[in-house]
């Protein structure tokens, strides 16, 4: 049996009720994952691709498990009883709406969805095991929140035609040629359309230019003045400022999350969620602290920055244009699958993963931690690794590989990697193992306390075209 594919299993099932009936549906879930994997490798795939697949096809059996009671911890029964007399009294209660605030039941509630577009989104979690929607004054008139199938949303735009520019043109985003740090211009996102008469700029989009609301007045003023004509009874004000949304969930039942923005940034801290998928352009997205474990968190980006801390997921999913990517997962947490990638970004990866796939074009991957089966690729970038591994392939054109095998995770150890012109660097914590390295133009360097035997448990294989090769 694959011990990849087995600790896969067991992390589904670790927080269901192990039921006789459980225990049954967990044992053909194994037996078949194994077969599965089995006839994949037979197939000719590797054994990467083999438990990536495996990986999908257990999709469907979250929702099957959800319909069985979770595990209890023995010092939560008072809180439970307390949330199952909230949860009688929510049956007879309305939903609640105090000025900028709105309350739901979460009874019936299986998933929320947020759409945004300059506001940022804070995520927490509730005292009172509701759903709050909260916002700034100017911003809660144009919210729509309403509740249907089981989906709460929260629109930014009104169901009805207006008399202003008109339902079509709301989702117009103003850009400024802004100058970075290196005197290099950048074309930023500051701002978007607001209902039919508002223009909400973003100050923190401009938090690092010295421009004065009065200079900034002028200008947008001016750009709204002569592409006016575009639009049909344009009337518009000019309002600088950041609006903020603010949803608390219940810890439970653990609902599914997915926010989208165009620019606002997106906060999630401290939520007890199912499944969360965050999609923005130029916010930045934050998740730290989960009550509890994810079964999938999925996030993607064009220029927004991702920070993933202290976040346990069976499965994480990450990628970007040109934003960068920090993931650390708990020390204490096994996941099982992680995909981190991007264009221009640079990676990290630090934590405790069975899969873990990091790939950039010409960013920069760093990879700490324990990775069980680790596969990094880079066309520009350095890679550098340091952590315990059972196996990893890496491969890059120009950029340089350090890798630094602290030990093997759990068996042998295998390296084997690939480049054109990049040098490669690898560290073992042994003084011997079995070596195949070649470069065509470049040096190789085996160390003199590097003992070369054929069965060691270390296996390094290495090649470069014009890269220096040193293994020591």
């Amino acid at each position: 049996m694959n011990a990849t594919v087995t600790r896969i299993v067991e992390l589904m099932f670790q927080d269901v009720e192990m039921t006789e009936e459980v225990q049954a549906i967990r044992d053909e879930v194994m037996n078949n994952c194994q077969e599965r994997f089995d006839d994949l490798l037979a197939r000719g795939l590797s054994e990467d691709e083999a438990v990536s697949a495996v990986v999908e096809s257990l999709e469907g059996m979250k929702e099957v498990l959800a319909g069985y009671p979770r595990k209890e911890l023995p010092d939560e029964d008072d809180e439970e009883d307390e949330d199952d007399d909230e949860e009688e009294d929510d049956d007879e209660e309305e939903d609640e709406d105090e000025g900028n605030e709105v309350i739901y039941s979460a009874q019936g509630v299986n998933q929320v969805a947020v759409e945004l577009l300059s506001e940022c989104l804070e995520v927490g979690i509730s005292d009172d095991n509701k759903i709050h929607v909260i916002a700034d004054e100017d911003i809660w008139p144009q919210l729509k929140v309403n509740v249907a199938g089981g989906v709460l949303r929260i629109d930014r735009f009104s169901d009805k035609e207006s008399d202003g520019i008109g339902k079509e043109n709301r989702g117009f985003n103003f850009h400024m040629k802004i100058k970075d740090d290196d005197g290099k211009y950048q074309h930023v996102d500051v701002g978007s359309v607001i209902g039919d008469t508002m223009i909400k700029i973003s100050k923190a989009k401009l938090n690092h230019t010295e421009m004065k609301d009065q200079e900034l007045n002028s200008i947008i003023k001016n750009a709204t003045e002569k592409i006016g004509s575009f639009f049909k009874n344009w009337n518009m004000n000019t309002q600088i400022g950041d609006d903020t949304v603010i949803l608390l969930l219940p810890a439970e039942p653990r609902l599914m999350l997915s926010a989208q923005t165009t620019s606002g940034d997106v906060s999630v801290e401290d939520a007890a969620l199912s499944e969360l998928r965050i999609m923005t352009l130029s916010g930045d997205i934050s998740v730290a602290g989960m009550a509890g474990e994810l079964d999938r968190c999925e996030i993607k980006s064009t220029s927004g920055d991702v920070d993933i801390e202290d976040t346990k997921s069976l499965e994480l999913r990450v990628s970007t244009i040109s934003g960068d990517v920090d993931a650390r997962i708990p020390e204490k947490h096994e996941m099982a699958h992680c995909t981190l990638k991007s264009t221009s970004g640079d990676l990290t990866l630090d934590g405790n993963v069975m899969v873990g796939e990091i790939a950039s074009i010409s960013g920069d991957l760093d990879v700490r931690g324990r990775i069980v089966r680790l596969n990094t690729q880079s066309t520009s970038g350095d890679i550098t690794v340091r952590a315990e591994m059972d196996d990893m392939n890496f491969s890059t054109i120009n950029g340089d590989v350090e890798v630094n095998v602290c030990r093997a995770a759990k068996n042998k150890c295998s390296v084997t990697g690939k480049s054109t012109s990049g040098d490669i660097i690898i560290r073992l914590p042994e003084d011997e193992a079995h070596v195949q390295a070649k470069s065509t133009f470049g040096d190789v360097r085996i160390g003199q306390s590097l003992e070369l035997n054929n069965d060691s448990d270390f296996i390094i294989t290495a090649t470069s075209m014009n890269g220096d090769i040193t293994i020591k």
